[in-house]
């Protein structure tokens, strides 16, 4: 009988600890994967303290284990019970830190705005937080909380340095324009002068910026074109806040254009008919050029040197019965930039005084080509490496935009129009 009872004790005591220990497993499971989740130990501490004393109490006296393991098995599920409330507290601390993070955010975004911080800038800003909206939403654990909390804090962190940014150059463009108020004695057109003097060659440099992709250049352009609209008015304090800010967007763009360029770039403007060459950022080659006539325009928009031929002969794509037809015509040296016969050639029928404006209106003109003087040719020639970009623009000192409407060459730089030549 007694060895019975005991035998029976032991199983109960042991299905008791087996109980408990199983009870552990799914308690200690149940912290990693909050963990997993991103609570942090702080916030399950409660319940951490709460199973560290429950495995550190004394196993006791063989006839009381079984209600030893009882009690504390239950004590344990107590634990596990609770770890859901836990959750949910942190978890309800996580949103409103990600909300209040956020909303500060927004603040600190409109604040920038209201300073005059650049709309490029804040744009982007504004943009990844209106995504954190439906993100917040969505979030069911710390971990998919605190990323968003991250953003929040980095875009505010980008506003307010955009809006200091800004306060200093409203600050430094006051003092410019104080400058130039004095400069002209308070002549408000004189004034509006000085600014609107600025505008052309900068957005033409955009626009090479532009083609070339050359990054920063939009936020600069905008800027400019924010001055610009200042201009036109009629209050002295504003237009010279505007010419103060064209002339330093100017220098800007020019800066960003000839410290980003490739190192080989040849810029040619259709407007000038003239053409630079730079090398790192310094021309080393600066000429009058004819381009394409009316008919025939030289294409425009970002191309490349593809290849280069001495001597060329020049052969019509078009027949004898074409307006456009010529007799086969040799030339001495062909730096090309398009599939479809467009290069920059030495043209030895073209009068020296026809190059430049009005040259590409003239009898002499190329088909599509560039004519350039014997001696820039040479240069080039021998300068340019295959690959070095040419950007063809209007160089009418329109928009940006307006410039860019007027492309005619895919990203690769082939050609819409047809075939050209001479």
């Amino acid at each position: 009988m007694t060895a019975a009872v005991g035998l029976q004790l032991l199983k109960s005591e042991r299905a008791a600890s087996a109980g408990y220990e199983q009870a552990l497993v799914q308690a200690d499971a149940a912290v990693l994967a909050a963990q997993a989740q991103g609570y942090s130990s702080e916030e399950l501490a409660a319940i951490a303290a709460g199973l560290s004393s429950n495995r550190s109490k004394v196993v006791p006296m063989f006839f009381q284990q079984e209600s030893f393991y009882v009690q504390r098995r239950a004590a344990v599920l107590n634990l596990l019970a609770h770890l859901p409330q836990v959750e949910a507290q942190a978890l309800a601390q996580h949103r409103q830190t990600a909300e209040a993070s956020i909303k500060d955010a927004i603040g600190a975004v409109e604040s920038a705005r209201t300073q005059g911080a650049d709309p490029d800038q804040l744009a982007p800003l504004k943009l990844s937080l209106d995504k954190l909206a439906p993100a917040l939403t969505a979030a069911a654990t710390p971990r998919a909380l605190d990323p968003l909390v991250a953003q929040a804090v980095e875009a505010a962190r980008a506003a307010a340095a955009a809006g200091a940014a800004a306060a200093a150059e409203r600050a430094q463009l006051a003092q410019a324009a104080e400058a130039l108020k004095a400069q002209y004695a308070g002549n408000l057109n004189q004034v509006r002068a000085a600014g609107v003097g600025a505008i052309g060659p900068a957005r033409n440099d955009g626009t090479v910026a532009t083609m070339l992709k050359l990054n920063g250049t939009g936020s600069l352009v905008s800027r400019l074109e924010h001055y610009a609209s200042l201009l036109p008015g009629t209050d002295l304090a504003q237009v010279a806040l505007g010419a103060a800010g064209t002339q330093t967007y100017q220098r800007r763009i020019h800066d960003l254009l000839l410290s980003k360029m490739p190192a080989q770039t040849i810029a040619l403007s259709l407007s000038a008919q003239e053409l630079w060459a730079y090398q790192d950022g310094k021309v080393v080659q600066d000429t009058l050029i004819t381009s394409g006539r009316p008919a025939l325009p030289t294409d425009v928009g970002a191309m490349k040197v593809l290849w280069r031929q001495s001597p060329w002969k020049m052969h019509s794509p078009w027949p004898r019965s074409s307006p456009y037809w010529y007799p086969d015509t040799l030339v001495q040296k062909v730096v090309w930039f398009t599939v479809t016969g467009e290069g920059l050639h030495d043209a030895s029928w073209e009068p020296v005084s026809l190059y430049g404006p009005g040259g590409q209106l003239t009898s002499s003109a190329s088909h599509g080509c560039v004519h350039v003087l014997p001696a820039a040719e040479g240069f080039l020639y021998n300068w340019a490496k295959d690959g070095t970009p040419v950007i063809v623009y209007p160089g009418d000192g329109s928009s940006v935009a307006d410039q860019m409407k007027q492309v005619t060459v895919d990203q690769n730089g082939v050609p819409f129009t047809g075939p050209k030549g001479a």
